[in-house]
């Protein structure tokens, strides 16, 4: 029974109005709107390492540069032979 009434308190507090900042300027909001705020810096933190260039992809982009002027040097010296 202790528990039951331990979680229906919990419940009661997630209904009240959460505070944006702890502070004497504190502005409380509504749930909705804290969750949309939390929601919002989810989607921020997970687009900031995406933005990011991965160090394989920069291998893979460098091996490749390797590869084209590799190909120029063998294109330009069939060129040359062919002079």
């Amino acid at each position: 029974m202790d528990s039951v009434g331990t979680t229906l308190n919990l419940l009661d507090l997630t209904l009240l109005p959460m505070e944006e900042e702890s502070g004497p300027d504190s502005v409380l909001i509504s749930e909705a709107e804290g969750r949309k705020n939390l929601e919002s810096k989810r989607v921020r933190r997970k687009k900031l390492p995406a933005e990011r260039e991965p160090k394989s992809w920069n291998m893979e982009i460098a091996r490749n540069l390797r590869k084209e002027e590799k190909r120029k040097q063998k294109k330009n010296q069939k060129e040359e032979m062919k002079r």
